[in-house]
């Protein structure tokens, strides 16, 4: 069984301002939005462990978001988690490919987007208009763009978001930039003061096969608070473990660190 999994690292390194977190959407954060002013970024590394295929391919995703206003934060994102997504078959191949691989790390650059959220609710339930647009290849060159909301309920110990979308490919839908229907959903605890525990799932589908094409993800992650700056955590699980399209011999694990000041 072992030589069925297919695992990456993932090494994400983060600075944030204080009251801001890796990514202005995690689930503990103090709100879906930066502080005006304030700034969280992120770099994320994935390299392959599969056996005769170490670090082939290997590849970087920046990612840096800025508080435009108390309400609004706009960033410049390249990473798979930046968008809730979790890579297909765990195929490490960020938007800025160190390493080459014929599939999924075919050139160094894949393409990168444009992060928007304006936050119109606040309380136990947040409330966020969220907004990208996308240029998911450059060979060709596929455009995107998505709407949707981003939606948290949250008390001390435990959180739950959900971030639906629909992206809608702008050129090359033929190309594989067909519209798509996204439910991400992170239910997330507090076991402990410094430490949480993440399930992310929902479902995934292009709009023309949704009722059969669709993909469930599932993947535990749990985070560490080492010291005031410092997270490390670990996650595993699989990109499609249910539906129709499910490929549950397709397993990751991966391990990140995320600081801030």
């Amino acid at each position: 069984m072992l030589a069925l999994v297919r695992p990456l690292v993932v090494v994400m390194l983060s600075g944030a301002s204080a009251s801001a977190v890796a990514g202005p959407t995690d689930p503990f954060a103090p709100s879906l939005v930066l502080d005006a002013n304030h700034i969280a970024a992120a770099l994320t590394f994935e390299a392959n462990l599969a056996p005769a295929q170490v670090a082939s391919p290997a590849s970087i995703a920046p990612d840096l978001w800025y508080g435009v206003t108390s309400e609004l934060t706009l960033g410049v994102i390249h990473s798979d988690a930046s968008i809730d997504r979790v890579p297909v078959f765990f195929e490490p191949g960020g938007s800025i490919c160190v390493r080459l691989e014929t599939v999924s790390c075919p050139r160094h650059y894949h393409g990168s987007g444009i992060d928007g959220l304006y936050q119109i609710v606040r309380g136990e339930l947040d409330v966020a208009v969220h907004a990208r647009l996308l240029l998911r290849d450059i060979d060709p060159i596929k455009p995107a763009i998505t709407g949707g909301a981003t939606l948290r309920w949250m008390n001390h110990w435990s959180s739950i978001v959900v971030d639906p979308y629909i992206q809608l490919g702008l050129l090359h839908l033929s190309a594989g930039n067909r519209a798509e229907l996204w439910l991400p959903i992170t239910i997330a605890f507090a076991p402990a003061a410094l430490v949480s525990l993440e399930l992310h799932t929902g479902y995934d589908s292009d709009i023309a096969v949704w009722n059969d094409g669709y993909h469930v993800p599932v993947l535990v992650r749990t985070r560490v608070r080492v010291t005031e700056h410092l997270d490390v955590g670990v996650a595993a699980g699989f990109a499609s473990l249910i539906g129709t399209q499910n490929i549950p011999r397709e397993r990751m694990m991966a391990f990140d660190l995320a600081w801030r000041n």
